[in-house]
């Protein structure tokens, strides 16, 4: 889940410059830097350059440097793109990296452009902020989550599109002189420090019951070996949906279901049914017998067109951002953390790619 996964090394290996006030331009203001970029197409790479390749020819001084590791073959039909989009000199691909070379990357370049189109946490933006650098993303769930809508941290795009893309990395750059880089750090170490997660990831175990023991053997309850048949992803932010259909395909079947954000006094009506409910059937009253039909839950109507109990293995429920971790589990009555995925959309995508492998593209 996304915000629950601390930086690695306590961003040890990622320091802002020498240069301590926001008043100073970087020293390659012009420069965009991307690393981890995977040759799969679910990365975001080819969105990546085709958003460069938008903003270059608004901004012909810009310049990208992408870090990561891809096949020969990714290798070539990048190579063959940049050449299609006419940005051979504006554009240096580099191989997998040391995460201290990744850091001094960093620190020389102007901003940093995160093109996944979902995430679960989105480690290198955080490790970018770390550095000093101002973050453009597309919406992908946890990068959004690491940028808190703070425009001091950066821009995230209005849409997982190369053109919308293009235009955050023009609104970032067109301020980049006005970044304060200690304070991008600052705000990375007061989330993200060891401790601050580790207390916020028990939290939400412990909230949903995915952390559930057992309280004789204090062991932890064995998840199902079953194999994993079907999943429905719950996301409520707008970006849910685009992340899902930027899914890579797959035979693992999925469904979306974007439950309304309840509002306090909502929260608090609904829980005053539900215990009314209880108490009416446990005094043996007629479920429903003057409300009416009942209105199915839509996670639990999706979870049951794909065969719910009757599947031939797990249909498990997806939390799209950290946020639907807490509304999964208040589903089935308070027992939807029994079908809580083991992981959210990273998760996912790389079960369907699985998937396709299994059976052939």
């Amino acid at each position: 889940m996304h915000r629950a996964r601390p930086p690695q090394d306590s961003m040890g290996s990622f320091r802002t410059s020498s240069r301590s006030r926001a008043s100073r331009r970087p020293a390659r203001p012009t420069s965009a830097t991307s690393t981890s970029c995977s040759g799969s197409a679910h990365k975001g790479f080819e969105t990546l350059l085709r958003a460069f390749a938008i903003a270059h020819t608004r901004r012909p001084a810009l310049h990208l440097r992408a870090i990561g590791s891809s096949t020969p073959d990714d290798e070539t039909r990048w190579r063959a793109l940049i050449d299609d989009l006419g940005i051979g000199n504006a554009v240096v691909l580099e191989p997998a990296a040391a995460r201290e070379d990744v850091g001094v990357a960093m620190r020389r370049a102007g901003l940093f452009v995160h093109p996944s189109p979902f995430e679960t946490f989105g480690m290198v933006a955080a490790e970018a902020l770390a550095s000093g650098l101002p973050v453009a993303a597309t919406p992908s769930g946890g990068v959004e989550g690491i940028l808190d809508g703070d425009l001091a941290r950066g821009e995230v795009a209005l849409a997982p599109s190369p053109e919308a893309l293009a235009d955050a990395i023009e609104r970032l750059r067109d301020r980049a002189d006005t970044v304060d880089r200690p304070a991008l750090r600052a705000s990375v170490e007061a989330r993200y420090a060891p401790n601050v997660i580790a207390a916020r990831t028990l939290a939400l175990y412990a909230e949903a019951g995915a952390g559930a023991v057992d309280e004789q053997t204090t062991e932890p309850v064995a998840r199902s070996s079953r194999p994993i048949v079907g999943a429905v992803v719950v996301g409520r932010h707008p970006s849910a949906a685009a992340r899902v259909e930027a899914l890579p395909d797959g035979a693992l079947p999925v469904r979306l279901v974007q439950p309304r954000v309840a509002t306090a006094k909502a929260a608090v009506i609904g829980e005053a049914r539900l215990l009314t409910r209880i108490a009416r059937l446990r005094a043996g009253a007629a479920a429903g017998s003057s409300q009416g039909p009942a209105v199915a839950d839509p996670m639990e109507a999706a979870w049951r067109e794909l065969g719910g109990d009757d599947a031939p293995g797990r249909v498990v429920l997806v939390p799209a951002d950290v946020e639907d971790v807490t509304t999964i589990a208040t589903a089935f009555g308070g027992e939807g953390a029994r079908h809580l995925a083991p992981g959210s959309l990273r998760w996912l995508g790389d079960v369907r790619d699985a998937s396709a492998a299994r059976v052939g593209r």
